[in-house]
């Protein structure tokens, strides 16, 4: 397989997964299909940046910016459904009074955001997004290419994002906001580049390295939530007693994020370097 071939196998995949979730967010209030959706969206544009050559930055620079679009709007939704789901529990020790106003002004705000994943997923711009992929998807694909290029590539991208894990984790107690989202990203690249290569190495090791970078970006991201709850909370308006409960047990339910990140940063250095194995 060519390093094109194999590009688009992944972007095939994610596309079919992103086509076969979309019924479920138009039809459907389950959460699920709309976090389905924005993991195809991640791999799709994870896979497009990774490889970096001639058709991927060709897609990238005609639709990169319809994707991130769609990823935008579908995080929102996102977002809201995970703050719904996280405040839940809380609501049951507030005030019945206050309970009932807090569950309303949530769930208008969990439709508002659901309708207006509906309607970006029913325009014409997304309908257009859908259309070129698949006509991507469809052209051939670049069938020669040196022995060994893919392998060759493979270990580039997993030393190169390694690295970047390595540097972030080395500063991750001085790194603001923005250098903690930034990077999660480089943290979920490289657990998908590990994914996306899993069967040109040892099976068993790039699926414990790609583990423990799960486990990094699920502890990232549990610190990171406690912003976007913060945020949510703002806009919410609540009144003082009950932002103070929610955002209490946010905090509580990050309390252990930062010592888990520590464990998976170690179990990451563990575990790199199986690439430059023979297979």
């Amino acid at each position: 397989m060519t390093p094109d071939q194999a590009l688009r196998a992944i972007v095939a995949a994610a596309f079919a997964q992103l086509r076969a979730n979309e019924p479920g967010v138009l039809l459907s209030d389950d959460p699920e299909y709309v976090h389905q959706m924005r993991v195809a969206i991640r791999r799709m544009r994870s896979a497009l940046r990774l490889f970096d050559h001639g058709a991927a930055r060709e897609l990238r620079k005609r639709r990169g910016s319809a994707l991130k679009g769609l990823a935008s709007v579908l995080g929102r939704s996102r977002d809201l459904d995970v703050f719904a789901a996280a405040v839940a529990p809380v609501l049951r020790d507030v005030p019945a009074a206050q309970a009932r106003r807090a569950r309303a002004a949530i769930r208008a705000r969990v439709r508002e955001a659901r309708d207006a994943a509906r309607a970006h997923l029913r325009s014409p711009a997304h309908e257009r997004l859908m259309t070129h992929l698949a006509l991507w998807l469809a052209a051939p694909a670049e069938a020669h290419a040196r022995q060994g290029a893919l392998l060759t590539l493979a270990r580039r991208m997993l030393e190169v994002q390694a690295r970047k894990v390595t540097r972030g984790a080395a500063r991750f107690s001085a790194l603001d906001d923005e250098a903690r989202h930034d990077l999660r990203i480089e943290i979920k690249r490289a657990r998908y580049a590990a994914e996306f290569f899993a069967d040109l190495f040892d099976r068993a090791a790039a699926k414990s390295y790609a583990g423990a970078l799960a486990t990094a970006q699920d502890s990232l991201g549990s610190l990171t939530d406690i912003k976007t709850a913060q945020a949510l909370l703002r806009d919410f308006g609540f009144d003082g007693a009950v932002e103070s409960r929610i955002l209490g047990a946010w905090i509580d339910h990050a309390a252990g994020a930062e010592a888990a990140l520590g464990r998976a940063f170690a179990a990451c250095s563990g575990a790199q370097g199986y690439w430059k194995r023979q297979h």
